[in-house]
Parts: structure tokens; sequence; C-alpha cells
């Protein structure tokens, strides 16, 4: 799932706006297909347990997936592409969690955390990244025919945590604001995440309905992109803002700004924690651009353009 930037809080914006539109999680859910790299629909509700380990060694490289074969554990299925040099991996329910080249089956270990995971990029801004566990690593082996994958450094690639559930998520390094993949490593990270979830359904039945879209709001909560407020929730990416408000859609705002902003915007709001329960109104913003010494350019709704002024 890839949910980032200008595309995700400008659709969510206009279509609370817009009185043909049905509803903010159909929304949601169009942008978690139209944001999901290559065709896959990867759930952000993961089941994943892992377990520590040994490091292990390099196995012999295979260049064809002719030489693969599929595996199936109790929570994985590995499947390897024909004449091509990938696999797919499933958890037990047939999600998909990922597609990952032949030469990346390997144990990525970040070097602040110790944690490790599978990853495999796919240009900019899409990548996938599962949570290696004990089980995870002795179906690879099987895959490859082998007893040892090789361990390297997780380079180009940070794992942060999100502060209040203690969840932790991915993110390539220069990426901030762009995106980001949320690590469920057992079932209290998977209890936690849908304890947020469950909170954004019941806090905003204005708004959200609907559990995938719930989920999606909880995924953009931990990764830094979307934020609660008493009466609404702010989602904000590499290039703008903006604002919903569960009562009074008159009070919803949306704004572009330039991308180098991105980082000065989340650093001062962490050393600014007195306005958290502020973020709601533009005014703030208006006034955190001028301590920055930046500008922003506010996105008119429908509703705005027919009434002639700027929510506020």
């Amino acid at each position: 799932m890839k949910i980032e930037g200008n595309s995700f809080f400008n659709s969510t914006y206009y279509k609370v706006n817009n009185q043909k539109r049905n509803s903010v999680e159909l929304n949601l859910f169009r942008e978690k297909i139209a944001n999901t790299e290559s065709g896959k629909d990867i759930d952000v509700k993961q089941q994943i347990k892992a377990t520590s380990s040994q490091f292990v060694k390099k196995p012999e490289t295979l260049s064809s997936a002719r030489q693969l074969k599929e595996v199936q554990s109790l929570s994985y299925r590995i499947t390897p592409r024909l004449n091509e040099p990938y696999v797919d991996i499933y958890d037990s329910e047939g999600n998909k969690l990922g597609v990952f080249l032949i030469s990346d089956l390997n144990i990525k270990i970040d070097s602040n955390t110790r944690n490790e995971v599978l990853l495999s990029s796919h240009g900019t801004a899409a990548y996938d990244v599962i949570p290696l566990n004990t089980e995870l690593k002795e179906d690879l082996c099987k895959v490859l025919g082998t007893d040892y994958l090789e361990s390297e450094d997780l380079r180009g690639y940070s794992i942060k945590m999100h502060s209040e559930t203690g969840i932790q998520y991915v993110l390539r390094d220069g990426e901030e604001g762009r995106g980001g993949r949320v690590l469920i490593r057992n079932e209290a990270d998977q209890k936690k995440f849908d304890a947020l979830a469950e909170k954004y359904m019941k806090k905003y039945s204005n708004l959200i309905s609907d559990a995938n879209a719930a989920a999606i709001y909880a995924d953009l909560e931990i990764r830094g992109l979307a934020k609660s407020t008493e009466t609404g929730i702010i989602t904000m990416g590499w290039n703008g803002a903006s604002y919903i408000d569960n009562n009074d859609e008159k009070k919803n705002w949306a704004m572009n700004f330039s991308e180098n902003v991105f980082k000065q915007i989340d650093e001062w709001i962490k050393n600014h924690r007195e306005i958290m329960d502020k973020l709601d109104h533009v005014s703030i913003w208006d006034e955190m651009f001028k301590k920055l010494g930046e500008k922003n350019e506010r996105i008119w709704s429908d509703e705005e353009l027919k009434q002639g002024f700027l929510n506020q």
C-alpha cells in the first residue's frame, strides 16, 4: 500500500466537500488501489510473527526463477515467477506481502535496532519489506535450495518508530513525507495497530464507517502522514496538507507547499507540542509558515468557490 503526498490529501479533501461523492472511505479505498505499486494489494493489517535467530551465510548465486521451487508453510507461501527473477510472498490467508528479486532474498539488518527485514526496491518510493522471522528464513532457504542466507547491513533505509504505539516502520533515506512501510512484527503490534484503527473509526464516525479506511488512517499516522485532533483528521505529505472536520465540512481546508518545506514543518511541529490540539486551524499553519519564512498555497474546494471565500 502506498498513500502519499498531494494525490492523497487533495482527493480526501475534495471528496468531503463535494456532495456528488459518496464517502471518505470510498476515496481512501481508491487511493489504496491507485497507489499500490505494480498492482500488488498489500494489506496494511498483515500479521507477521517474528522471533530471533542466528545470522546465516551467503547462498550460491541463483540467476533464474526456474531453479527455484514453491514453498508453503504455516504462515507463508512463496511462489517463484516463471522465467522472471522474482518471487511473490503471501501470508496464510492469501494476502500478497510483496514481490522480491531473487538477488534480494537475504537478511538486511538495521544497524541501530538490529532488527532484520526482507526488502526489495522497485524504483523511487516503491519497495516491499517484510519483518524476518525464523519461519520465513527457513522457507526462503527451501525456495533457494540452500541451508544459508546472506546477511548484510540495511543501507539507504532506516527503521523508525511511532511514539504512541511503538510500532516500527521502514523509510527510505530522503523520502520523508513520501511513504514508508509499516512493520507488524507480532500479535502485540497487531493489537496496537487494530486499536489505533478502531480509535479513528469511533472518534470520526461521520468520516469513517469502513474498517479498511480506518486501517489506512492508522497506517498513515504511524508513518507520520496523519494526525488526529479532537474534531477531525489532518493528513500531510511531501508537498501539501489538509484537514477534514468530523462535524462541519465548512471547516475543511487544504494547501500546497514546496517539497523542501515538509521536513521543516515536521520538525517544527515536533518541537512545538503545545500546538498539537490547534493544528486543525489553518491560522496556526499560516503562523508556522510565517515563522519559517516559507509560503503555502491554499486549495479552493467547490464549496469555497461557490461561497467566494476560503474556510478558516
